[in-house]
Order: C-alpha cells, then sequence, then structure tokens
C-alpha cells in the first residue's frame, strides 16, 4: 500500500494534470483536426484527463475487477484513436504520438500488474491484477515475490515513461505554442513513472 505521503504528493500531482488538460480541451478544440468528433489534441487531452482520475483512484482505493478491466479497455480505445493520421504529420508529432501510445501502454500495464508487482497473487475483490487491492496480502492474497521478468518489463515500461517526460520537457521548451499542455504530458509521464517504481519498491 501506498503511503500516504506518497498517495497525497501523487493526488497533487495528478490533480494538477487533470486541470491542465480540462483547461486544454476546452481552449483548443480544434474544429479542423476534427477525428470522430474531437481533434487529435483533444483525444489526448480526454486520454489525460481519464489517466489523472484513474492514477488518483489506483493510489487510494481497492477497485473491484471489472473496473480495471474497463479502464484497461477504455484506454486501449484511447490507445487506438491516435493511429489514425499517424503518417500525417511531421517527425516531432509522431514522436509524440508514439510518446502518448506509450503512456497508454504503461497505463495497461500497471493496471493489468498491479497485484504482481506489489507481490500479492491475483484473486479477490481487487481490481485487474491487483490481487486484492493497496491493502496487501493481509486483505487478499498471499505474500509473493515479484517474479523477475515482471520486474525488468517493469524497469522497461519506467524507462519508457522517462523518456517520453524528456521528450515533452523538450517540446516545452523549443514550441513556441501549447506549452502547458507539454507540461501536463511531462507531469503525467514523471507521475506514471513515479507510481510504478513506488508499487514495485
Amino acid at each position: 500500500m501506498l503511503s500516504p505521503l506518497w498517495a497525497g504528493s501523487l493526488t497533487v500531482l495528478f490533480v494538477l494534470t487533470g486541470i491542465i488538460h480540462l483547461l486544454d480541451l476546452a481552449v483548443n478544440h480544434r474544429p479542423g483536426e476534427r477525428r470522430g468528433g474531437l481533434t487529435a489534441a483533444g483525444v489526448v487531452d480526454v486520454t489525460h484527463l481519464l489517466m489523472s482520475i484513474a492514477m488518483i483512484l489506483m493510489a487510494w482505493v481497492m477497485l473491484p475487477a471489472v473496473v480495471g478491466w474497463a479502464q484497461i479497455a477504455i484506454f486501449a480505445i484511447c490507445a487506438l484513436a491516435l493511429l489514425p493520421g499517424f503518417g500525417e504529420t511531421d517527425l516531432p508529432g509522431r514522436i509524440s504520438r508514439l510518446a502518448h501510445g506509450v503512456l497508454n501502454l504503461a497505463m495497461i500495464w500497471m493496471l493489468a500488474t498491479m497485484g504482481l508487482l506489489m507481490g500479492h497473487t491475483g484473486g479477490g475483490d481487487g481490481h485487474a491484477g491487483h490481487g486484492g487491492g493497496h491493502g496487501g496480502a493481509e486483505t487478499a492474497g498471499t505474500p509473493m515475490g515479484t517474479p523477475v521478468w515482471a520486474e525488468v518489463v517493469n524497469g522497461v515500461v519506467i524507462a519508457a515513461c522517462l523518456a517520453a517526460m524528456v521528450w515533452w520537457i523538450h517540446r516545452a521548451v523549443v514550441s513556441r505554442d501549447h506549452r502547458l499542455p507539454n507540461v501536463g504530458h511531462a507531469l503525467m509521464a514523471a507521475g506514471m513513472a513515479l507510481m510504478l517504481w513506488l508499487m514495485n519498491a
């Protein structure tokens, strides 16, 4: 279970990312870039807003398995929604879309393997892969070590999130516009990397 200090700190971070992307969604919804009613930037904003909510929930509460799998489906759909027009963007645009895809996959990994990373067995009423939630082995599941393969994959995912963070810091520095959304993306990537590390610490 995350300590109250870490859970509180992550909550502040993800409330901030949620506010940033909610504001960007309201301000930068460009009709000329519509994809199924949303701009490409709007799809990203909605995805990151949902991620912010999901991360706050994961920091504090145990959710039923069906909710976890529903979230996995939602983030998979969000990742697929970014594929149309991928080849139409310039190189920085393609890198940014790839980085957004990385965060979607990282979110799916986190939801599906949380219990494994935290060293609990599956089962109980915890959400997907949660092994009974943050309550630990005392509430659901038997203590077990995290498999080496899961730790290795988790390390790769963390590294990918940090690479995405560096990319968006770069974009925030060099871009003349959309600096605030890029800062939001960087904070989201950093927060996800931290959450994955804490889960497996």
